[in-house]
């Protein structure tokens, strides 16, 4: 190997990691820098202190989530609003929306006119 050659590594970038099944999956290092920027910093009951989709989306200028289509309620003995674009919903205050929050860059106009939040 000649001094100014790359090793493996720097070839190829993937790692190569255990999988659950006892095979081995290649990992792209990369995508825990992006996968990082979805650690926002929380309040003291575990939710986000502002929109975690600002990060990787931008705002839209003067738009609120409740006005935006991907926003959606769960009635329980509580209400909870939830966003589609944050994934999955599940019982978690971290997955909790609020509808004052500032519109992320995938705000969509909802078409359902008066809509109670």
């Amino acid at each position: 190997m000649r001094a100014n050659e790359p090793t493996m590594k720097e070839k190829n970038p993937l790692i190569e990691q255990c999988n659950i099944f006892g095979g081995v999956d290649l990992v792209d290092p990369e995508q825990d820098k992006i996968n990082s920027k979805r650690n926002v910093e929380l309040n003291k009951s575990g939710g986000h202190k502002t929109n975690p989709l600002l990060k990787l989306y931008g705002t839209k200028e003067g738009e609120k989530c409740k006005g935006c289509k991907f926003l959606y309620k769960r009635q329980f003995s509580n209400t909870y609003y939830k966003c589609e674009k944050r994934g999955e919903a599940k019982a978690s205050v971290k997955n909790d929306h609020r509808v004052n929050w500032p519109a992320c860059g995938l705000f969509q106009k909802s078409l359902i006119k008066n809509k109670e939040l």
